[in-house]
């Protein structure tokens, strides 16, 4: 208990246990599943481009954040860096049954992702759509067509004034 410890497989799956970390003596383990977790529909945007894995002991709080270190599959992680897309480690929260997002940092030459936690339980790695970046708009003032609707929504506070903006929009750029 109390002495710092590293575990990584083959794959480079692993975990990083600083000193102090866990303060009772305690096994630690990790299954790696190659499936492609559920995800519900507000979701739909995240794309699995790893193995899930399940750290344990799952309900033990670490006093010091872990290490995690997830892979991702080299074919999966091609075709979301070529749209643009992020990676992001999640764990599901068995509560909400929704993958929350934890961040991480890639290393896209090994094909992993390391983030840290508090806690064990299942974790994967996500490709994260990209923000699309708005178009400038066409008289070249270069405020684009979501700042203009986020300005009147603000500035206006109503509703019919938004939407009458946002119908103004979508009528114009029909016609262009």
């Amino acid at each position: 208990a109390g002495a710092a410890a590293t575990i990584t497989g083959a794959s480079g799956i692993g975990v990083d246990i600083p000193a102090g970390a866990i303060t009772t003596n305690t096994s630690v383990s990790v299954s790696v599943y190659d499936i492609v977790p559920t995800l519900s529909p507000a979701q739909a945007t995240l794309t699995p481009v790893g193995p899930v894995c399940d750290f344990q002991p799952e309900g033990v709080t670490f006093a010091q954040k872990v290490d995690l270190t997830l892979v991702l599959d080299a074919t999966k992680q091609a075709a979301e860096a070529a749209k643009g897309n992020t990676f992001k480690a999640h764990f599901l929260d068995k509560t909400t049954q929704l993958w929350t997002d934890m961040g991480g940092t890639l290393d896209a030459a090994a094909g992993t992702l390391t983030t840290q936690t508090d806690h064990f339980s299942l974790w994967t790695v996500m490709s994260v759509p990209a923000t699309a970046t708005p178009e400038p708009d066409d008289d070249g003032g270069g405020m684009s067509t979501t700042t203009i609707i986020i300005i009147a929504a603000c500035a206006g506070g109503g509703v019919l004034l938004l939407c009458c903006i946002v119908g103004f929009l979508m009528r114009r750029n029909k016609q262009s």
